[in-house]
């Protein structure tokens, strides 16, 4: 028998407008999980790209993880670069092996 789960996410200003006639008001997002005993969660695009997305929107923040060689390029082209490139920013991934710095030399990132 399938096992559902629906995540709501209310806002204060949502509690503030409802009428006094309503137990509940209007749901700013809601996202709707059906998942079997059997379920595989390991479907990116059908299965965990729909639950982050949804996360990423509620807590406005980027959830992708990325390796030490694109949080090099993004660090040296753009003002900010996502949650899982913050330590890399502080230095706690900055390796100084040679292939990063050659990978960031042909990317035109290094002069």
């Amino acid at each position: 028998m399938p096992h559902n789960s629906v995540l709501i996410v209310y806002s204060v200003q949502q509690f503030l407008k409802k009428s006094p006639y309503e137990i509940m008001p209007p749901p700013d997002r809601v996202h709707h999980i059906v998942e079997d005993f059997l379920t595989l969660w390991e479907g990116r695009k059908s299965h965990i790209l729909p639950l982050r997305r949804f996360i990423e929107t509620v807590t406005d923040s980027d959830l992708r993880h990325f390796f030490a060689e694109d949080c090099l390029k993004m660090a040296l082209v753009y003002n900010e670069v996502p949650n899982s490139c913050q330590e890399f920013n502080k230095g706690f991934g900055l390796t100084g092996t040679n292939e990063v710095i050659l990978e960031a030399y042909k990317s035109g990132l290094l002069i």
